[in-house]
């Protein structure tokens, strides 16, 4: 059986990220995923204020695609953020994060991330410490 490298993280729905009637503004989805994938690093390989002391690297989401919404999110909602390692190679790796209510998928999602040097702006190889994921 292969390894799941899962994180989960809870963060309550406060106000300030629903419109008026108490729902999720769908821009949060961004900051829920950041959320998600900097607790995966954390857990599973380096936190990321290191990363970026350590290799001058910082990660930055290339893409977003399979996004499936099936419910809207509310304020106070406690929300359980699940990350969960999909695939590394040497220049990205790909991350899903599905957001839970109650045990209820209300969203999931698959993001690209790629390592970013800071002083040159360009690309790099993944840090060392993803390197035991490569496929």
């Amino acid at each position: 059986m292969e390894q799941v490298y899962s994180n989960n993280t809870y963060k309550r729905v406060y106000f300030k990220e629903t419109d008026a009637g108490g729902v999720v503004y769908f821009g949060n989805m961004s900051r829920y995923i950041e959320i998600g994938f900097s607790e995966w690093f954390r857990e599973f390989a380096i936190p990321l204020n290191e990363l970026y002391k350590e290799n001058d690297l910082f990660m930055v989401v290339k893409r977003t695609e399979q996004l499936n919404f099936n419910s809207s999110l509310k304020y106070d909602d406690m929300l359980c953020i699940r990350t969960t390692l999909v695939k590394v190679k040497n220049f990205s790796m790909k991350l899903k994060t599905e957001i839970y209510v109650e045990d209820k998928l209300y969203y999931d999602a698959v993001t690209e991330l790629v390592p970013v040097n800071h002083t040159t702006k360009r690309i790099s190889r993944v840090p060392e410490a993803l390197n035991k994921y490569i496929d």
